[in-house]
């Protein structure tokens, strides 16, 4: 049987000889009620091609025991029509509804299919995408701090550096919270899927949906990009002030040509040392373009990120790099 792809599906189409792999699944829910509104799985074909799935209450129980993440199925006697919905968890418009008349057989060969699709957000995108639907936002975990009982307020630091919002609802929290409480003290770099844009103090957010799904660690690329990058602590002086820049992966590899990973190998090193690049920016006077923020409830000092590295002009405001931080080896030269 030839196998057909997820794109020739249309509104006519109730018989696919497709086979799909169940990516993700979860239970939609009333963000305000947690009430269970329907099952929604995300089938992949083998070109990546992704649909959204809706199994009403009448079917989960049936549906819940026949399909499981990561397996692949043919499917049958559904309907598909376009969603009409402006939160949905995928781009696709259309959208697959089992009924009663639904079959599925489980195919026990396995085809190479992808497991896992992603469209990442990064904070430049945020403001176009205010009022609309985000995919999906890839994070690190920083802290967390609980504002009421049924939302949680999360600082969440992006995969490029940015520190943004995000607010969890209901079961959305007991996910988090499971995965912080089994693994705390050791990197976790999450993957939260399905959340909205909005505004909360007059600066952007996110907000999970009904939709949402917190995973931890996931082995993608994105992931694994994001857990070997690097992140330098400089320590800097203007005249007679200190302070600490923090340097992420995006910005060190738009100033020194080569990604953290790529700097260590290029240099022959473990980790043991920092790259003679990072160390070579010890004693040098730069002018640094950076982002602040100062947390009004906390006795500390303001978060500095570094934006750009760019060589001073003449009687601009210029800091000296005395020392430096990366991934936890210190290094401070004391000039």
């Amino acid at each position: 049987m030839d196998s057909q792809s997820i794109r020739d599906l249309d509104s006519e189409k109730k018989i696919w000889s497709g086979q799909c792999r169940v990516s993700r699944m979860w239970l939609g829910v009333n963000v305000h009620t947690d009430k269970v509104l329907h099952l929604d799985p995300i089938l992949m074909d083998s070109k990546g091609n992704d649909i959204w799935v809706q199994i009403p209450p009448v079917l989960i129980e049936k549906f819940k025991k026949v399909l499981k993440e990561n397996h692949v199925y043919i499917i049958k006697n559904f309907d598909i029509n376009t969603t009409g919905l402006k939160y949905r968890p995928i781009g696709n418009p259309y959208l697959i509804q089992f009924s009663r008349k639904t079959i599925v057989y489980h195919v026990l060969e396995v085809p190479a299919i992808p497991t896992f699709k992603f469209s990442f957000l990064n904070a430049s995108q945020m403001a176009g995408k205010l009022g609309h639907v985000v995919i999906l936002s890839d994070a690190i975990t920083t802290t967390s701090l609980t504002r009421k009982t049924i939302r949680k307020e999360l600082t969440l630091q992006l995969i490029e550096g940015d520190v943004v919002k995000v607010f969890i609802w209901g079961r959305v929290i007991q996910q988090f919270d499971k995965i912080i409480d089994a693994h705390g003290d050791d990197q976790t770099i999450l993957v939260i899927s399905a959340v909205s844009v909005g505004e909360f103090k007059d600066e952007l957010s996110f907000s999970s949906s009904g939709s949402t799904v917190v995973y931890r660690n996931l082995d993608i690329p994105a992931v694994k990009a994001f857990a070997t990058r690097y992140r330098v602590q400089l320590e800097v002086q203007s005249d007679l002030k200190s302070a600490v820049f923090v340097l992420f992966e995006y910005e060190g590899k738009r100033y020194f040509g080569l990604s953290g990973h790529e700097l260590f190998q290029k240099n022959g090193q473990n980790g043991d040392l920092p790259p003679d690049e990072l160390l070579q920016l010890v004693g040098l006077t730069k002018k640094f373009h950076v982002k602040f923020k100062i947390n009004l409830f906390a006795d500390s000092q303001a978060d500095f990120t570094v934006l750009r590295i760019l060589e001073p002009a003449p009687k601009s405001l210029s800091c000296v790099c005395k020392g430096l931080n990366v991934a936890g080896l210190h290094l401070d030269l004391g000039l």
